[in-house]
Parts: C-alpha cells; structure tokens; sequence
C-alpha cells in the first residue's frame, strides 16, 4: 500500500500526569499519510565483490529513505561446485530498519560462489535493492569430502516405473551422507516438454517429501538429487505414467 509522497513524520512530546503526585513524558511518532511511492536506497559494504568468506562472515549495508528503513532483508544465491544446477536463493538475514550489519553463517551451505542481495523496505511497503556482490565461501569442506550422499526413493513404491490415474502424485524418500545431505532437488519432466525444478534446504536432510507434483497424461520423468556440504550428488530417478 502507499501513500501520499508529501509524507513525513513528526514527533510531539508532553506531560503525563497521574494522580497529583508523578509526571512522566510522553513521546509520541506519527506519519502524515498520502500516496508514497519513493523506494528507498541500500547499498552492500561488506563482504567485498570477489571476497573470500568462510564460517560466521558479518555482512553489513547501508540503507536510507525519505520516510524511514522498516526492514532489511539479504538474500544468497548459490551455485554447488559443479554447476550442475541454476542456482538457488535463500534469506539469509532479516532484521529492523536501524539495524546496519548482522552476521551469516556459511557453513550450514555448501562451498562454492555466492551471490549476495539486500533489499530495504520502508514504513510504506516500498522496496529498494543493493548491487550484487559476488563472494565464495570456502569451509574446506570439499577438501576433507570426496564421498557422494546416498539418495533412495520410498514412495510411490520402488518400482522404478509408477501408474496412477491421478493428475498429482507425491514423492518421499530418505538420504543420508557422511558429512550430512544440506540440498533435495527435483527435476520433472514430461512428453509435451514440462519442466519444473523445486529444492528442500535442510540441516541435514533425512528425510524429504515433494507434494502434489502435476502430471501431464503419458511418461512423467522424475530425478530427486543429494547434494552435500561439499557440492557431491547423488541421484534416483522414476517415471510415472498417468492414464486417462
């Protein structure tokens, strides 16, 4: 929602009395409203472009608007290792407009590039983004791993081609791995050239589900994927066939 762009915030104070004995002052903030459109402006500090991170790495920004910060949140993309897959986005900071920097935790994700974004939101819902700051987080963990996670599929049955008469099936199974399985993708795909990609994010992940996935009429393909602490992938594929 916005309001007026002539907004602004003004301040009163005053003294409140109770009984005939105390005083205390009493602040109050309030916004003149009316349409405001005006996002506000952030721009990431830390890490620099290109850095090298690892462990608890703090991330700080600065943020302004002509009303007031509200939020900030940071997102990370990422890439394993290999590539293998488009990256992925996960919020890894949320906190108070007053808030400049807050620290990130990379290990609970695997080794390779990240790709950093902050956005801004003030009092008015607008929303303003920084640059993007390319990083890599290197925990040593793909030095130490050389093992790929186990992946299995549990349901539907074993059976590696599956036929239902529903336009849905759900799909569960179970990994596991040395270090721990930190990423379950799903790749689909069907005869008419469908596609659809969903990730799970966990720490580790045993045990993982993917709901009510749409199926056309005909081969459905679907590859489940592990991936570990250090980007190593295992995978189990299944078709399933839907009949009219």
């Amino acid at each position: 929602m916005y309001f007026s762009s002539a907004a602004s915030r003004e301040t009163y104070s005053t003294d409140v009395t109770s009984g005939n004995t105390s005083s205390d002052s009493l602040t109050v903030t309030y916004w003149n409203s009316g349409p405001e459109d005006i996002p506000p402006t952030i721009s990431i500090l830390s890490p620099s472009n290109g850095a090298i991170v690892s462990g608890n790495t703090n991330v700080s920004w600065t943020a302004s608007d002509n009303t007031e910060v509200n939020a900030v949140v940071v997102y990370a993309s990422w890439h394993a290792n290999n590539y293998l897959f488009p990256p992925a986005s996960e919020q890894i900071i949320s906190v108070d407009g007053s808030i400049s920097s807050a620290s990130w935790n990379t290990k609970l994700r695997p080794d390779g590039y990240y790709y950093l974004k902050a956005y801004a939101i003030d009092h008015f819902g607008n929303l303003g983004k920084s640059q993007t700051v390319q990083v890599e987080a290197d925990n040593d963990v793909s030095l130490n791993d050389v093992l790929f996670p186990i992946i299995t599929i549990l349901s539907p049955s074993g059976d590696p081609n599956y036929s239902t008469n529903l336009p849905t099936v759900s799909l569960s199974g179970s990994s596991s791995d040395n270090v721990g399985v930190r990423e379950i993708r799903l790749a689909y795909y069907d005869s008419n050239s469908n596609s659809l990609s969903l990730v799970l994010m966990g720490n580790p992940i045993t045990a993982w589900n993917f709901d009510n996935i749409p199926l056309s009429l005909g081969a459905n393909g679907l590859i489940v994927y592990a991936v570990d602490m250090a980007g190593n992938i295992a995978s189990a594929t299944i078709t399933v066939n839907r009949t009219a």
